[in-house]
């Protein structure tokens, strides 16, 4: 959604957008078994809390992706077209970039510039492959997904240079600010998430008209499922008397709360027409907020330590919503279930639209 929205925004302004098919190289059964092992150092003997391990197979891996690939892929080629060809290390993309003589390269947005998520992406996503060329630099909407620095010393000193070389810095958070001040010694300007650049209406636009005359009470997008996000959701619902409805993948930790299987997402456009009709949104996903705020659902957010706090606090500061993010259960209260002040927030995000326009139309001038 984050391709479709800047894709579609740049169209609007009179580009030619193309995605750079950058992909991560398969790894192997032994590096993944070395992988897991620290993580479970990490989180049982070091007693990290930060560390978030996912034990579902390999097999049912691939078959979620295989059954998720085959509506998303439709919405990429009939939306977000064209793009590269698919490049699996940064020699072959740096090798192969001139030939699209590209007037200017953009990167962003979610947690690209986090390490740990980045892996062997990483110095493209700081633009490395262009390799001294005149093509113009543009981060827009950047994210580092936490306040805490995850950079070695190395991987400071290579992104600080590559980032230097950048015409125009954007980020997510407002900590990103900060700590692109402090780490790599260039000022970057704070600019909403490429999602929130279109209207409702774009959006609308993509879902078919039977969908849209779908009855949604309770609408439950989470990425991560525990006892408590339950209690959550049990109380809502009981206290409007809604009907759940959920979008969301089944993991082991759900399978031992003795919760039904629930549906992988069947289209992108069924995934929108959640946000665009539910009555209450529960969610634990930073898109799963945005689309909440861009649609005008009321909603309750639960915080998710493990994956990056400073995305959703940065997120909700812009609009002045921070009340709504809990951190457990037991932080439910009446307020948090009455109704927002939509138009207040709307006018806040016309104000940030046009400043995000604004950087965009500048950095590529």
């Amino acid at each position: 959604m984050q391709a479709f929205a800047l894709v579609t925004i740049l169209k609007n302004i009179g580009h030619e957008p193309w995605l750079i098919k950058r992909e991560s190289s398969p790894v192997p059964r032994l590096k993944r078994i070395k992988i897991v092992a620290k993580q479970l150092i990490k989180k049982y003997i070091l007693r990290r809390t930060n560390i978030d391990i996912d034990f579902t197979s390999s097999h049912v891996k691939k078959r979620r992706r295989e059954i998720t690939r085959q509506h998303i892929q439709r919405f990429i080629t009939q939306y977000i077209s064209p793009h590269t060809d698919y490049y699996y290390s940064s020699d072959a993309l740096s090798r192969n970039i001139n030939k699209y003589q590209f007037d200017a390269c953009i990167v962003g947005s979610d947690q690209v510039w986090r390490p740990r998520y980045a892996a062997d992406k990483l110095q493209d996503f700081f633009l490395g492959f262009l390799n001294g060329s005149q093509t113009k630099r543009i981060a827009y909407a950047a994210s580092f997904g936490t306040e805490d620095w995850e950079f070695s010393q190395e991987q400071t000193q290579q992104c600080a240079k590559l980032l230097k070389e950048f015409d125009a810095v954007s980020v997510r958070e407002n900590s990103g600010v900060e700590l692109c001040k402090k780490k790599f010694g260039v000022a970057a300007e704070q600019v909403l998430d490429p999602t929130l650049l279109l209207q409702q209406r774009d959006y609308l636009k993509l879902i078919r008209h039977d969908d849209k005359q779908k009855l949604i009470e309770l609408f439950v997008y989470l990425i991560d499922t525990t006892a408590d996000k339950e209690a959550v959701i049990s109380n809502i619902a009981s206290h409007f008397d809604y009907t759940v409805s959920r979008i969301n993948k089944v993991t082991l930790r759900e399978e031992s709360l003795g919760l039904p299987e629930q549906p992988v997402v069947s289209s992108v456009e069924d995934w929108l027409n959640n946000f665009a009709n539910a009555k209450f949104i529960i969610t634990d996903s930073f898109h799963g907020c945005a689309f909440a705020i861009l649609f005008n659902r009321p909603f309750v957010v639960y915080a998710s330590l493990s994956r990056g706090l400073s995305r959703f606090t940065s997120l909700l500061s812009i609009f002045g919503l921070e009340d709504r993010l809990i951190y457990s259960s037991e932080e439910l209260s009446d307020k948090l279930l009455e109704d927002i002040d939509w138009e207040r927030v709307n006018a806040i995000l016309a104000e940030n639209r046009e400043q995000a326009l604004l950087f965009l139309t500048k950095a590529l001038s």
